[in-house]
């Protein structure tokens, strides 16, 4: 999804593409999304339904729970840059000693 395509109301055009899972779309979550406002709640909603969506795989980069966790996050670091968050990365918030 691109920010620019980010309306008030999704219509039928919304797509979400999961990396690292061969590329799937989430097509679940694309229904979740579609004809809802692009709200918190809405958002809140459509994570649940991505989480659930895929069972990635545990192996030594990263177990599956974290990166279901993670799947979700994306999409609220997305809603949170079209609604004009800045970027946060955690050297934004190391605190020097």
């Amino acid at each position: 999804m691109s920010s620019r395509r980010a309306a008030a109301t999704f219509r039928r055009d919304v797509r979400t593409v999961v990396p690292g899972l061969h590329s799937a779309r989430a097509r679940a979550t694309e229904a979740a999304l579609r004809g809802q406002p692009w709200t918190e709640a809405t958002v809140q909603r459509a994570m649940q339904v991505l989480r659930q969506e895929f069972s990635p795989i545990s192996d030594l980069r990263a177990s599956s729970a974290y990166r279901v966790q993670v799947l979700g996050n994306l999409l609220q670091r997305f809603w949170l840059e079209t609604q004009g968050q800045a970027l946060v990365t955690l050297e934004a918030l190391l605190v020097p000693l």
